[in-house]
């Protein structure tokens, strides 16, 4: 292999354990404290993504303690797997509350409202929309967050070049959910620029490779002995 290949593959090995780490972080659900101005902030992360900030206190919490009970009633309701019609907003004593799977994650007051220049209402279905986009569903509407519940198989490799003949078994992994529609996984041989010859594995939820049909979310992690990256 001459230095430039050498140079492109660490390059491109680096960048898939890049992609690896960030999808650990989005199954994450945490609290922190930041100052805004002066201001402590309390907020809910999914990952490193805030979905919930809160700037004042109510019923004698801080900003931080909202966030902490905010952020342990998400992590409680996402154990439901929740599909995207089961985040809601509904009025509560208090304010609008943001719901799911029917347990109260948050209440926007009014005071919450004030800080944010909006209604109670308002910042209620904005909070309901950060935690729904930054979460993960399959075409199916479950959820499932990357890497929670994780889970592995073995399953066989089929020749995509050769019609489909097995010609060893790889290891996938990911989500239980994704992870279980995955049947086997599909071997693509591609040529790149005359000068290397690269094998992608893909997999897929049948052992038809004429129509691929690419489960997302799942990785393959080995092919008998042989580990590779994520494709």
């Amino acid at each position: 292999m001459t230095r430039r290949w050498k140079i492109a593959f660490a390059g491109a090995l680096v960048l898939a354990l890049l992609v690896a780490v960030q999808i650990v972080l989005a199954a994450k659900v945490s609290s922190r404290q930041i100052d805004v101005k002066g201001t402590n902030v309390g907020q809910v992360l999914i990952g490193g993504d805030a979905v919930i900030s809160f700037e004042v206190g109510y019923n004698g919490r801080s900003p931080k303690e909202r966030a902490d009970r905010a952020a342990d009633n998400l992590k409680a309701a996402l154990k439901a797997k929740p599909k995207p019609k089961k985040f809601e907003v509904k009025s509560t004593e208090g304010g609008e509350g943001v719901y799911v799977e029917g347990q109260l994650i948050a209440i926007a007051t009014a005071e919450d409202a004030n800080a944010n220049n909006s209604t109670a209402k308002e910042l209620a279905n904005e909070w309901k929309d950060n935690i729904a986009s930054t979460l993960r569903f399959d075409p199916d509407g479950n959820y499932y967050s990357d890497w929670e519940g994780a889970k592995t198989k073995w399953v066989p490799i089929l020749d995509v070049g050769n019609q489909g003949v097995r010609i060893g078994a790889a290891q996938v992994a990911g989500p239980e959910i994704q992870v279980d529609k995955v049947k086997a996984v599909a071997q693509l041989e591609l040529q790149f620029k005359g000068a290397a010859r690269i094998k992608a594995y893909v997999p897929i939820d049948s052992y038809d490779v004429v129509k691929l049909n690419r489960i997302q979310g799942v990785s393959v992690w080995a092919t008998g002995d042989l580990k590779i990256v994520r494709f």
